[in-house]
């Protein structure tokens, strides 16, 4: 293994990469590809500019440009590095022109009114979608969705404060193609300028994209029939209101990783003729019996959890998360109460590192040094070899040495003793690949969780994306655009109900996938 600074005098430069190439072309972002260089000891990254300027280092020969202006001409080159900080020369130069127009499932403009008390809607009935709502200036009720048929009408109708007022300017949109506008032919439903009723049968024509979600805009304005614009800040009356809807009808052949149930899956992307679900890791039951045997206190990565004996001597934790990098220890230290000033007590502890279900592994037991009769340390080395994800600690204080098993067995259980089980998150070691899910670039924890649960986006590879969270059956329950990556996501609310959940995270070019469990 070649160290940087260890008295190396390496000065030979990585050959120059070729082929740089961009791919992607959108009106605020791009891709840009290369053909690797080579080097006599390894390369350590590639340096990106845009003209003159760097704007950052990839590991690979693929880089995501973002942040870019629609309609505007760019130049790019990349230069190679290696660990001893030899650069080669400059690639090729690629020379591209955003396209003019969002991206599409971009965030659409904004729209708003200043004077919304005085004429507001306060229904909208469209299939699935009957909301009442009190005025505001803008309403976000895009987590309230119904699914449409292509070529099926479906009535709408909406209802104002002020129905029979002869100045009412009320429009509705879709973007059916889902490019972030409402500008394209036939993306507004309707409009009436006029008393009411405001009602119309809507067809979804045979080029909307399918089962995706879409955003449907209604709004009233006053005055004339200019009003009836998707776009700005009205400073008169009215108000406006967002919505999601699904067409269905022309679904696209189901394939393994389009993000949804389909086809003769049995999960998301998963099941049938796709790769196998994940199976749920399941552990083990273990019971510390009798006392006076307890852990008080428990220290690691940074868990700090002070507790009391259980009465079956064996205490669920694995709501309460560390988080750990592969090939990185840390300290562990477990305080406990034990017989006779504990003396004679002994202390282990178990991780589950390649989240097989069991901690029989090498490396996967450890037993900690006593530093007094009632604390125990311990250095943990994770593994570079360990999955990333959530996997499980299980402590263990025990009188008798030879009463040491992660799991009760019926030979050797322990007669007087406490467990206690938590939650480790693994950051930064192998991929865990079950069927289609790989959880290097999206982490789930605690998972299976009760109350909230933390999904870590700081891995992914573009800062632009869209989540969105399906039940065991695909059914959408909320989705969410983010212009930048907020680096970690905590879900509550969202998900009301115990069972299993899919979250999905769509940028431009790629879909990750995750299971979650809500207990």
């Amino acid at each position: 293994m070649f160290i940087k600074g260890k008295g190396t005098s390496d000065t030979q430069a990585p050959s120059t990469p070729t082929n740089l190439a961009a791919s992607n072309i959108e009106s605020t972002s791009l891709t840009l590809n290369w053909k690797a260089s080579t080097d006599n000891v390894g390369i350590a990254g590639y340096d990106v500019f845009q003209g003159s300027t760097n704007l950052g280092t990839a590991t690979g020969t693929s880089f995501d440009v973002t942040g870019l202006t629609k309609n505007t001409s760019y130049s790019f080159y990349v230069r190679a590095k290696d660990f001893s900080d030899n650069t080669s020369g400059n690639s090729n130069t690629v020379n591209v022109t955003t396209t003019d127009g969002p991206n599409p499932g971009a965030e659409p403009c904004a729209a708003s009114t200043t004077q919304n008390s005085t004429l507001h809607i306060t229904n909208v009935s469209f299939g699935s979608i009957d909301n009442s709502s009190t005025n505001a200036a803008y309403n976000d009720f895009t987590t309230i969705s119904t699914s449409l048929t292509a070529g099926q009408a479906t009535g709408l109708t909406v209802t104002l404060n002020n129905n029979s007022w002869t100045f009412n300017a009320v429009g509705v949109w879709i973007d059916w193609n889902n490019n972030g506008d409402f500008t394209n032919a036939g993306e507004k439903v309707y409009s009436r300028f006029g008393a009411a009723p405001y009602s119309a049968n809507i067809t979804p024509p045979s080029v909307a994209v399918s089962n995706t979600s879409l955003r449907m805009r209604v709004r009233v304005g006053y005055g004339s029939e200019a009003k009836i614009t998707p776009c700005g800040t009205d400073t008169y009356l009215g108000e406006v209101e967002d919505y999601t809807v699904i067409v269905g009808g022309g679904t696209p052949t189901p394939t393994c990783n389009d993000g949804i149930q389909n086809g003769n899956e049995t999960g998301v992307d998963c099941g049938g003729s796709c790769p196998a679900c994940p199976v749920d890791v399941t552990y083990c039951s273990a019971t510390g019996n009798d006392g006076p045997e307890e852990i008080t206190n428990v220290t690691f990565a940074g868990i700090n959890n002070s507790s009391v004996r259980n009465a079956t001597g064996y205490d669920n934790f694995t709501t309460i998360s560390g988080n750990v990098n592969a090939g990185t220890s840390y300290n562990l230290r477990v305080d406990i109460v034990g017989y006779n000033g504990g003396a004679a007590d002994e202390i282990y502890a178990f991780f589950d590192w390649n989240i097989d279900g069991d901690f029989a592994d090498a490396g996967e037991s450890f037993a900690l040094t006593k530093t007094t009769n009632l604390v125990g340390d311990i250095s943990v080395p994770v593994p570079q070899t360990a999955k990333n994800g959530s996997t499980r600690m299980r402590l263990l204080v025990s009188y008798y040495d030879v009463e040491k098993n992660p799991c009760d067995t019926g030979t050797n259980d322990v007669r007087f003793g406490e467990y206690e089980d938590y939650t480790i998150v693994v950051n930064g070691g192998s991929s865990r690949v079950k069927g289609n899910f790989v959880e290097n670039k999206l982490l789930l924890y605690p998972n299976p969780f009760e109350e909230t649960v933390t999904i870590d986006v700081s891995k992914l590879d573009s800062d632009v994306f869209t989540m969105y969270v399906y039940d065991i059956l695909g059914k959408e329950l909320m989705h969410k655009y983010y212009k930048k990556k907020p680096g970690k996501i905590v879900l509550g609310n969202e998900i009301k109900t115990a069972g299993n959940y899919f979250v999905k995270i769509q940028t431009k070019t790629k879909i990750e996938t995750g299971r979650l469990i809500k207990l």
